[in-house]
């Protein structure tokens, strides 16, 4: 038995209809898992089983061998030209990765060259540099007509340290960091 031409062509809308339908369904579980992977990767969802969802509020000096040290780091003696902070923490233990934030601006400290030697699964000594930085701008630096920076050093700025150990936990400590007329 043969579909009627009227038939036909109900079938054929059905068929389009249902056709949109699946493709608005594609669409929406692709925007869903787009946005899964999004939340997940901005709350740190690739973080190793285990470890710790959120980061633990320690005091500086229990986190902090010594203070940090920030300074202009341009290759030219205290020329603020190239706006480069350097910034180096020192732990008191190793530790796999740090980051940081200073006068409001986030950095990662994983220079090679500048961080410390690896040993006990991590290191205890992170630097790492902000270019651009803002170093007139944020912080409030007042370079000579030549575009030179020999002090006073301004007041300190604040600077939160976030730590990841090997083990999975996360620690963070907030201080204040001044910057130095020079780096190295």
């Amino acid at each position: 038995m043969t579909a009627s031409p009227i038939d036909a062509g109900v079938i054929e809308a059905a068929r389009r209809r249902q056709r949109r339908r699946r493709l608005r369904i594609a669409l929406v579980v692709s925007i869903l898992g787009a946005v899964v992977v999004l939340l997940m990767s901005s709350r740190g969802g690739d973080r190793p089983r285990g470890a710790a969802r959120h980061a633990i509020a320690v005091p500086a000096a229990r986190l902090l061998a010594k203070p940090a040290y920030a300074g202009v780091a341009c290759g030219v003696p205290n020329s603020i030209s190239c706006d480069r902070l350097g910034l180096e923490v020192w732990l008191r233990r190793p530790a796999a990765s740090v980051q940081a934030t200073v006068a409001g601006q986030a950095m990662v400290l994983d220079d090679p060259l500048w961080s410390g030697p690896q040993h006990a699964g991590g290191r205890t000594a992170f630097a790492g540099f902000m270019r651009p930085a803002g170093l007139a701008a944020r912080f409030h630096l007042k370079p000579s007509a030549a575009g030179r920076w020999f002090g006073p050093v301004p007041r300190p700025v604040p600077l939160t340290v976030l730590v990841r150990y090997g083990d999975g936990s996360v620690a963070t400590a907030t201080t204040t960091v001044a910057v130095a007329p020079g780096w190295g």
